[in-house]
């Protein structure tokens, strides 16, 4: 008996690996789905950074990577050998294409005019990747567990990565990390899948080809390191471009990217890349509609009492918003520009409502006045 289990062992070494390794691969799942519902927020959210009009965005965004997803499982179907090694070279392609994409979209929003081509391939590159990589992954455990419980339970992780992402990236990466060092850091989780995977899948690669994956996945791990340490020096190059003045502040807040910047005309506050309107203080702004802007009572007013407005009294020219509260009319007014939305204002930040409302608003009931 003793002689016929070392016979089958020695018979079937790869198989006994192979099953005792299958856990861990199934583990990558979850890891690979993370990445890459990360990536794709990680788009929505900077287009909705510098284009505005969140809406439209995270559904171009949502629909591209989706097609692109299905494009990369229907071409899976054309990778009919060294299907292990293959599934190494694209984690590796992820790691690369995902982990800069922050950075290289916020320098090509900064730099080129052609910011929309170079987004919507990046997100359709990445969904193919990512499109591929699950085929090839159930192709290389396809072995080890029948194919009705392979899928089940394939899918059912692939779900539980996106949860794990969807939590993630509001409640702790973008409020601690940023966009930039996100991108980074997920690309080098897919470095250090593929090179695991080194392991992992041996057997199944050929001696001379390990090798040459383990150090592609050294220099891609490096490389991602090194962006990762230069993140806040890619972030002030991408905002040098995009900002005509200097930029004399510029922070990540929990909630949104702030930056001050200086220039001829004074100082400018940008909340994620918009400006509202400008105060030559450089920290009060406000935001309203067109509508209420083109109101009768709302004035770009210079002079009082037929005098020209005192510097007491926000002068030179300030905003007077007669029908709401006094916090909507801005001061000191230097510039007044057209965003693609409302983009809440210094008190708005505080909890005072967007619609300043006399009577109708924060909680107040005063009388018109």
């Amino acid at each position: 008996m003793e002689n016929d289990l070392r016979f089958f062992i020695f018979r079937c070494p790869f198989s006994i690996f192979r099953f005792m390794k299958t856990p861990l691969l199934f583990l990558n799942v979850i890891i690979i789905a993370t990445c890459g519902l990360i990536y794709e927020l990680l788009a929505g959210t900077l287009s909705s950074y510098v284009l505005g009009d969140s809406i439209t965005q995270f559904s171009f965004i949502i629909g591209i990577y989706l097609f692109a997803m299905g494009v990369g499982s229907f071409l899976s179907r054309y990778v009919e050998k060294n299907v292990a090694e293959k599934f190494i070279d694209i984690e590796l392609a992820v790691a690369v294409v995902g982990g800069f994409s922050a950075p290289l979209l916020f320098l090509t929003f900064a730099y080129v005019s052609y910011f929309g081509i170079v987004l919507y391939s990046m997100v359709f590159a990445i969904g193919t990747l990512v499109g591929l990589e699950i085929p090839l992954l159930m192709r290389i455990l396809k072995d080890e567990l029948d194919f009705k419980e392979l899928v089940s339970r394939v899918l059912a992780l692939d779900y539980v990565g996106a949860l794990v992402a969807s939590l993630l990236f509001p409640i702790f990466l973008v409020p601690k990390l940023g966009l930039n060092r996100t991108s980074v850091l997920f690309g080098m989780l897919n470095a250090g899948v593929a090179l695991w995977a080194t392991w992992l899948l041996e057997p199944l690669i050929p001696n001379r080809k390990l090798l040459v994956l383990r150090i592609k996945g050294a220099v891609v791990l490096v490389l991602l390191g090194i962006a990762l340490i230069k993140a806040d020096r890619l972030t002030t190059l991408a905002e040098d471009g995009l900002f005509a003045d200097t930029i004399v502040y510029a922070k990540s807040s929990p909630y949104q990217r702030i930056v001050v910047t200086k220039g001829k005309t004074g100082h400018a506050l940008f909340l994620n890349g918009n400006l509202q309107f400008n105060s030559f203080d450089g920290v009060y702004t406000e935001c309203l509609t067109m509508s209420q802007a083109m109101r009768s009572d709302v004035l770009v007013a210079d002079t009082m009492e037929s005098a020209p407005v005192t510097r007491n009294h926000g002068g030179p020219v300030r905003m007077l918003v007669a029908p709401m509260y006094g916090y909507k009319s801005c001061k000191w007014l230097s510039t007044i520009r057209v965003v693609p939305k409302v983009i809440p204002g210094y008190w708005e930040h505080f909890g005072y409502d967007e619609d300043g409302w006399v009577g109708r608003s924060n909680g107040r009931t005063d009388e018109p006045t």
